[in-house]
């Protein structure tokens, strides 16, 4: 469970870092998703 939460802990943190930058368009709406179930996650 521990390595999940890092996995995608660290995939929500690409998904910002392609929102800053513009890289990894073709993934970005991949990697919101990553990241709002991670956010609702620690809801």
């Amino acid at each position: 469970a521990a390595e999940n939460v890092v996995r995608d802990s660290l995939r929500a943190l690409g998904a910002a870092w392609g929102e800053a930058t513009g890289e990894r368009a073709d993934t970005r709406a991949a990697d919101r998703a990553v990241a709002e179930t991670w956010a609702a996650g620690r809801a």
